[in-house]
C-alpha cells in the first residue's frame, strides 16, 4: 500500500466520524424542536410571566427550523464530500493496480495504451480531491451559522434564569425543567459542532497531503 493509499483509507475512516457526529446534530435540532413545544406548554403555566415565556418558546422553535435548515444544506455538503471520498478511492485504486501491471509489461503498444490511461486517472482522482474541498469550506461555513444560533439560545436560556427567580412553587419547578433541557440541549450541540470542525480539519489536512 503506497502513501496515497494510507492516507485515502484515513480518510474513508474519518468519514465514519463525520456522519455519526453530523447524524448527532440532526438529533439535537430535533430533541430542539421538542423543548420548544414543552416551552409552549410551560408558557401558559406561568401566570404573569407568560408574555416572556411564550417570547422564549417562539425562539426556540424559531431557532430549532432554521437550524434544521442549515443541517439540511450541510446534508449536500456531507453527501458530496462522501461520494467524491469514494470516487477518488475508486479511481486510485484502479490507479495502483494499472502501475503494477505496467511494471511488468514489455509489449511496447500495450506499455503505451496503459501509461495514458494511469495518466489520465491519476488526473481525475487529484481532479476529484480537489472538489472534495470545494465542499469543506462550506460545510464549514454553515456550521458557523448553527453555532450562531446556539450563542442566540444561550441568551434565551439566560433569561428564563432570570425571570425564574420571580416565581416560586410549581412555575419555579416547570421552568427550571425547561432551562435545564435547554442548556443540555446548547452543551451538546456545541461539543458535536466543535467535533465536526476538528474532523473537517483532519480531512483538510489529509487532503493537502495527496
Amino acid at each position: 500500500m503506497n502513501n496515497n493509499q494510507e492516507q485515502l483509507k484515513k480518510l474513508f475512516n474519518i468519514l465514519g466520524e463525520l456522519r455519526q457526529e453530523f447524524n448527532q446534530l440532526d438529533k439535537e435540532a430535533e430533541n430542539l424542536n421538542e423543548i420548544a413545544m414543552n416551552a409552549a406548554v410551560t408558557a401558559a403555566q406561568t401566570g404573569k410571566s407568560i408574555r416572556i415565556y411564550t417570547e422564549i418558546s417562539n425562539q426556540i422553535a424559531y431557532s430549532s427550523k432554521k437550524m434544521k435548515n442549515f443541517i439540511e444544506k450541510s446534508r449536500f455538503e456531507i453527501n458530496s464530500i462522501f461520494n467524491f471520498t469514494l470516487k477518488v478511492l475508486s479511481s486510485n485504486s484502479l490507479d495502483c493496480k494499472l502501475s503494477g501491471a505496467i511494471s511488468i509489461i514489455k509489449n511496447k503498444s500495450n506499455l503505451n495504451y496503459l501509461q495514458k490511461k494511469s495518466k489520465a486517472i491519476e488526473l481525475n482522482w487529484k481532479s476529484d480531491i480537489k472538489k472534495i474541498s470545494n465542499h469543506i469550506y462550506p460545510a464549514k461555513a454553515i456550521l458557523k451559522c448553527i453555532l450562531q444560533i446556539q450563542y442566540k439560545l444561550f441568551g434565551a436560556y439566560n433569561s428564563l434564569i432570570i425571570e425564574s427567580i420571580n416565581l416560586d412553587g410549581n412555575q419555579k419547578t416547570a421552568i427550571s425543567a425547561l432551562s435545564d433541557n435547554l442548556n443540555n440541549s446548547f452543551e451538546s450541540s456545541i461539543y458535536c459542532i466543535e467535533k465536526l470542525f476538528l474532523i473537517l480539519k483532519k480531512i483538510c489536512r489529509l487532503i493537502k497531503s495527496l
